[in-house]
C-alpha cells in the first residue's frame, strides 16, 4: 500500500527502486528483490501482469511510475476522486486476508523458537597452522598436523579424555594426508619425498600411548596419490592415484601380496577427483568429483558389485567428505557450509555460525561432535605500473578473498569481487577510494563480470540472474533472468552482447550472449579457457595450450603457442595479446602481435604467486591477484546441544 501511495504522490515521474526502498525501509540495506515483490503483489491485486501493464509501468534501469491520471479533491475534501480509493479498499481486504492466512498457518505449525547455533570450541590453543584432523575409530583420539614456524610439519595425537598431546617423533615437510590405520593401531601417512609419493604406517599403542620411532613404508608411487588412505581390512587399503592429467585410478592394494587392483577409473579431462570416504561397514565408497563450471558430484561405488551411481550434484565446492557413523548419510564440507547428504540424495544444511572455509570435517564415534579445519584465506590485489621503471604496489590488502580486478575502459578505476563479509560482493576502487557496487543480499554465487566498452555499465552473472549496473547512478541496476548458466568473459565492441562460456555436455564452450534477446550463440564445440575480444570483435581463447583466433566469419586460426610451459591467462591490450605462461615454478609474460603472431617477453621469471587479471588499453598498468595466504585452526562442533 505504501508503494502505491509513493507512486501516486509522484504521479508523472519515474521513482527509482532505491528511492522506494529508502522511503519504505530507511536505514536498511538496499534489496531490489523486496521492491520487485511489492510491485508484483500490487499488479496481481490490480489484475495486471508485468508485461503490458498500463497502471504500474516499468522503466528499465530507471524505476516505476503510475500510468494513469491521479486526481485529488481540494484539501478540505474528505477523499480522492480516482480509482485510488477502490484500490485502497481492495488492498486492505487483501492484506487482511493474508494476515488471517499467516495467523492460521502459524497456529498449525510448531515454529522453532531457539535460533542459537551449536557451540564451536577450539581443539588446541596453539597459534600455528593446524590441519588434517581425523578421529580415531574409538573416538578417544584426534590426530592432526601442526605447521611450525620453520615450515616443518609435526604430527600430534590428542587424547580427548586427558587433553594430553602426544607428539610423533620427527618432522615432515610434504605431508599430503593422514588417517587412522585399521583398528586404531597406528596412523597412515601420505607424503611426497624425492619426487615420489609414499604411504607409511606409524604404529601407535593406545594402551601405552607410545608411538613407534620408525615409520614403515608400505607403498611407493611415481604417480601422485590424491586421496586419503582407507582401510578395507587389516591387509587391504584403498586410495587414489592420478596417472596423467585426466586419469584418476581408485586402487585396492594388498599389503601381504603387494598387489594392486584397479577398482574404478575416471578418465575425463573435464573431471577431477577430490576425495574418497569408506562407509562404516566397508561396503561402499563415497567419491567426490569436480567438473568445469562450478559443478561438483558425489558418487557412490558399491565395492561388491562395482556398480557406480551418482548420489547428487552440488555447486560452490566440495572440500571433503566423510560418513555418519550410522552409515545413513555423508558429511560434506562445502566452502563455509556443512551439509548432510542422505543415501537418497537429500541435502540438509547443518546449522553453524561460520564464514571461514571448512575442510576435513568428520564425525566423532557417536556423532555428537564434528571436528573440522577452518581456514581464513587471504588474496590481495597488486598493481604494476610501467613507466621508466616498473613499480608495483598492493592496492587492495585485506584479510579476505579479493579477486579478478578489472580496469574500467575510461580510466584506471577498477572493479573486483571480495568475500570480506562471508559472501561475495562487487567493489569499485577509484584511486584508493572504494564503494560497494553490489551488496548481494541473496548471497548469490558470481559467474564473472565485465565492463561495457564505453565504461558506463558493468555486467555481472549469477546462477539465475544477469545484473546490469548503470555507473552513472551505481545504485540503479536492472536484472535479466537467465534460462541457462553463463560465465562472463568480455563485452563485444560492435554488438550489444557478451562473450561468455556455456557448459554443454561438460564442455566449457565460448559463446555470444545477446543482451536484447537472451539468445546464446555458440562459436566452437570445444572446451576452452581464457577468452578475450579485440577491438574488431575477433575472439581469442586457449585450447590445448594454444591460442586460437575466431574472426567475425567464425573462421578459426592459430595465433601462437608457447615452446614450453602452460598458458595460465590471456588478455587484450590494443593491438597486442598478453599471455601468462607458467613453467618450472615461475611465470613468463608474453606480448603477442594480433596481426602477425610475433611474440616477445615483457616480464620473465615472475613468481607464480601472482596471477595476471587485467591490463589497461595502453598496456602501461597491470592488475594481479596474489596466491592465497591461509590461517588454519581446528574446531570441534558440539552437535549434542
Amino acid at each position: 500500500m505504501d508503494v502505491l501511495n509513493i507512486l501516486c504522490e509522484q504521479s508523472g515521474e519515474v521513482v527509482s527502486q532505491q528511492k522506494l526502498h529508502e522511503e519504505l525501509w530507511p536505514g536498511t540495506t538496499f534489496s531490489s528483490s523486496s521492491i520487485q515483490r511489492c510491485i508484483a503483489l500490487l499488479r496481481k491485486s490490480l489484475g495486471e501482469k508485468a508485461t503490458g501493464s498500463s497502471i504500474i509501468i516499468t522503466h528499465p534501469k530507471r524505476g516505476y511510475s503510475i500510468g494513469v491520471p491521479i486526481l485529488f479533491k481540494p484539501s478540505n475534501s474528505k477523499a480522492p476522486i480516482t480509482f485510488l480509493k477502490k484500490m485502497k479498499v481492495l488492498l486492505a481486504l487483501l492484506c487482511s486476508f493474508c494476515l488471517l492466512v499467516v495467523l492460521i498457518f502459524s497456529l498449525r505449525i510448531n515454529w522453532p523458537t531457539d535460533t542459537s547455533f551449536p557451540a564451536l570450541t577450539p581443539l588446541t590453543s596453539n597459534s600455528h597452522n593446524e590441519y588434517f584432523p581425523t578421529y580415531s575409530y574409538s573416538g578417544i583420539y584426534i590426530a592432526f598436523v601442526r605447521e611450525l614456524a620453520s615450515g616443518q610439519q609435526q604430527i600430534l595425537i590428542k587424547d580427548l579424555t586427558t587433553e594430553q598431546e602426544i607428539a610423533v617423533s620427527g618432522s615432515f615437510s610434504n605431508l599430503k594426508t593422514i588417517n587412522w590405520a585399521y583398528q586404531d593401531n597406528g596412523l597412515t601417512v601420505v607424503s611426497e619425498v624425492g619426487g615420489k609419493d609414499k604411504i607409511e604406517i606409524i604404529a601407535f599403542n593406545p594402551i601405552t600411548q607410545k608411538v613407534t620411532q620408525q615409520a614403515l613404508t608400505i607403498f611407493t608411487s611415481t604417480d601422485k596419490i590424491v586421496s586419503r588412505v582407507e582401510w578395507l581390512s587389516e591387509t587391504d587399503i584403498i586410495f587414489v592415484v592420478k596417472t596423467d592429467e585426466s586419469t584418476f585410478s581408485i586402487l585396492q592394494y594388498n599389503l601381504v601380496q603387494r598387489k594392486k587392483i584397479l577398482i574404478h577409473q575416471y578418465a575425463d579431462n573435464e573431471v577431477y577427483l577430490i576425495d574418497i570416504a569408506l562407509s562404516p561397514d566397508r561396503t561402499e565408497l563415497a567419491i567426490s568429483l569436480g567438473e568445469k563450471g562450478n559443478l561438483y558430484t558425489l558418487d557412490l561405488l558399491d565395492l561388491l558389485s562395482k556398480k557406480l551411481k551418482q548420489l547428487t550434484t552440488l555447486e560452490n565446492g566440495i572440500h571433503s567428505i566423510s560418513w555418519h557413523p550410522s552409515g545413513e548419510s555423508i558429511l560434506v564440507s562445502s566452502r563455509e557450509k556443512l551439509l548432510s547428504i542422505s543415501l537418497a540424495g537429500d541435502i540438509e544444511q547443518i546449522p553453524i555460525s561460520n564464514y571461514k572455509m571448512i575442510k576435513s570435517a568428520s564425525y566423532s564415534k557417536h556423532a555428537d561432535q564434528v571436528v573440522m579445519e577452518l581456514g581464513n584465506y587471504d588474496i590481495d590485489i597488486v598493481e604494476l605500473k610501467i613507466n621508466k621503471k616498473p613499480n608495483s604496489s598492493k592496492v587492495v590488502n585485506t584479510s579476505a578473498l579479493d579477486l579478478f580486478p578489472q580496469y574500467s575502459p575510461l580510466d584506471e578505476q577498477f572493479v573486483y569481487q571480495t568475500n570480506r563479509r562471508g559472501f561475495f560482493q562487487l567493489i569499485v576502487n577509484k584511486v584508493g577510494r572504494e564503494y560497494v557496487l553490489f551488496l548481494n543480499p541473496q548471497h548469490e554465487e558470481f559467474y564473472g563480470f565485465t565492463w561495457s566498452p564505453d565504461g558506463e555499465v558493468i555486467a555481472l552473472a549469477t546462477a539465475h540472474n544477469l545484473y546490469l549496473f548503470d555507473m552513472a547512478s551505481p545504485k540503479e541496476f536492472s536484472i535479466i533472468k537467465l534460462e541457462h548458466k553463463i560465465y562472463i568473459r568480455d563485452w563485444f565492441n560492435q554488438d550489444d552482447a557478451l562473450l561468455v562460456n556455456v557448459i554443454v555436455e561438460k564442455k566449457s564452450m565460448p559463446a555470444k550472449f545477446h543482451l536484447g534477446t537472451g539468445i546464446v550463440e555458440e562459436f566452437a564445440a570445444i572446451s576452452v579457457s581464457c577468452s578475450a575480444i579485440d577491438e574488431k570483435d575477433n575472439i581469442y581463447f586457449n585450447y590445448n595450450n594454444q591460442i586460437y583466433k575466431v574472426d567475425n566469419n567464425k573462421q578459426r586460426s592459430t595465433l601462437w603457442h608457447p615452446e614450453s610451459g602452460d598458458i595460465e591467462n590471456i588478455m587484450i591490450a590494443k593491438n597486442h595479446l598478453i599471455a601468462q605462461v607458467n613453467h618450472e615454478g615461475v611465470s613468463n609474460y608474453w606480448q603477442i602481435e594480433l596481426n602477425t603472431g610475433n611474440a616477445k617477453p615483457i616480464f620473465e621469471s615472475v613468481a607464480t604467486d601472482l596471477t595476471i587479471s587485467d591490463v589497461t588499453p595502453n598496456g602501461n598498468s597491470f592488475l594481479f591477484y596474489t596466491s592465497f595466504q591461509v590461517n588454519k585452526e581446528l574446531i570441534i562442533l558440539d552437535m549434542a546441544n
